[in-house]
């Protein structure tokens, strides 16, 4: 009897123990069930799990989790709204804003809005209909670093697009745009024949995309001011021509 006795209390022990654990557990996730599921967005692909997975160990995701954090987002908050709304408000280029289409007409109805020539940067990792070389996947995120670089330094000159529509054939291809028409592409994608099969073959032809978009810039209307989007105007504190100073 003694036996069965002491085999019981070892088995009512690690339950006793857990529940403890969960109240534990359940008083540091600011009163939510341990076993609620979250859903976690990373990198785009969205990740399901429960909080007492996010919290089981003391790292960030349960100082997120727990509402620790909730102070911090509080200052940050206050921040942004004191000082990151002013910048947005008096300086238009503060954000380098790059719209992601997925079909022509959106791109379309981009493009013949906008007064800035424009150019689209097409990524269809849809078309799977040949396996890719082995520089294929370097060449592709070479484009798109590319891509990044020159939108943060012309963004405010010209209009950049990302199109991730399935609807076309090519795997990578840029297009140049000028008063709402196509004046040049760049396609970087072929197809080669191997003694076996078919592959598809992406390229980094940095120099001629490079030529291209400084060549965009002449479509570049003039008359239009870059921090209005209206006709010319002076900056800001400018002088105006034939006025003296302080009769601004």
């Amino acid at each position: 009897m003694s036996g069965e006795t002491s085999a019981v209390n070892y088995r009512h022990n690690p339950r006793c123990s857990r529940t403890n654990t969960n109240e534990k557990e359940g008083e540091e996730t600011n009163g939510k069930s341990p076993d609620q599921y979250m859903k976690l967005n990373v990198g785009g692909a969205l990740f399901q799990t429960t909080l007492a997975t996010l919290t089981k160990q003391d790292t960030m995701l349960r100082a997120m989790f727990s509402g620790r954090m909730d102070d911090l987002i509080s200052e940050c908050e206050l921040w942004l709204n004191s000082h990151g709304q002013r910048n947005i408000d008096s300086e238009p280029s503060y954000v380098c804003y790059i719209p992601t289409v997925h079909t022509k007409a959106e791109y379309e109805r981009l493009i013949f809005s906008s007064h800035k020539p424009a150019i689209k940067l097409l990524i269809n990792r849809h078309n799977n209909k040949y396996s890719y070389t082995s520089q294929s996947d370097d060449n592709i995120l070479k484009n798109l670093e590319l891509f990044d670089r020159l939108a943060m330094k012309f963004h405010d000159r010209i209009l950049f697009i990302k199109d991730v529509g399935s609807d076309s054939s090519e795997v990578c291809q840029w297009k140049f745009y000028g008063k709402g028409v196509a004046r040049t592409e760049v396609c970087c994608t072929s197809i080669v024949y191997c003694t076996d099969k078919k592959q598809t073959k992406v390229e980094f032809p940095e120099a001629r995309i490079y030529d291209d978009a400084m060549s965009i810039l002449r479509y570049e209307d003039r008359g239009v001011c870059r921090r209005c989007g209206g006709s010319t105007c002076s900056p800001p504190g400018a002088q105006t021509p034939g006025t003296p100073p302080g009769e601004q």
